[in-house]
């Protein structure tokens, strides 16, 4: 596993008063994660530094702008659960009910001008997100599939469930209904703030 000091500017980046520029993806595979490490390492240039972050680093020779996040057994333990919970749910497409914020502490992203955010799923919290738009200039969230419209669903398929706030959702029973239509709520609410703004891939 590949590690980078700390998770802050040190004083000498920030002298140089380049744009500073955070990627995150909950991994370094995929197409996700494959398009926001490619693009860090594109856009870094005399004006600008740019980070690629992600929770593991396979099979991948890291450059020095790659960090791989640390995370606790714990919360490890807690993401594989809500992992086995969603696919409980995921007979017909991938369902993600639950996201588990596996960054202990997310306050060294205020140190960055724009955080692209790539893929989020048991990285970050909704509100993990939002305290990111809280705190960051500019916030940009790639859509690779249809995850922030639904309550849960990464592609809706023929389901228009997501028009009515996910409140009568096919594939849950009724106690959890109400998570799916809280999720689409709160995603909602995240994506009025003036500086997040959304790309579709």
């Amino acid at each position: 596993k590949y590690f980078l000091r700390k998770y802050y500017f040190n004083r000498k980046m920030l002298k140089r008063k380049k744009l500073a520029i955070a990627h995150l993806s909950t991994g370094s595979v995929g197409g996700a994660g494959i398009a926001a490490r490619n693009l860090s390492l594109s856009l870094n240039s005399p004006n600008i530094i740019s980070h690629f972050y992600s929770r593991s680093f396979k099979n991948i020779s890291c450059d020095s702008n790659d960090t791989a996040l640390r995370t606790s057994f714990a919360d490890r333990v807690l993401g594989r659960l809500f992992t086995f919970i969603n696919l409980r749910f995921s007979s017909k497409i991938f369902f993600s009910l639950y996201s588990k914020n596996l960054i202990r502490d997310i306050s060294f992203l205020k140190n960055y001008d724009i955080v692209h955010i790539h893929n989020w799923y048991n990285l970050l919290s909704l509100k993990d997100i939002e305290y990111i738009a809280q705190n960051v200039r500019v916030v940009v969230l790639t859509l690779h599939d249809q995850r922030f419209m639904t309550g849960g669903c990464h592609y809706s398929i023929n389901c228009n469930q997501f028009k009515h706030n996910c409140n009568n959702c096919p594939l849950l029973p009724g106690i959890l209904k109400g998570k799916a239509c809280h999720n689409l709520i709160h995603q909602k609410r995240v994506a009025n703030y003036p500086n997040l703004f959304f790309i579709t891939a």
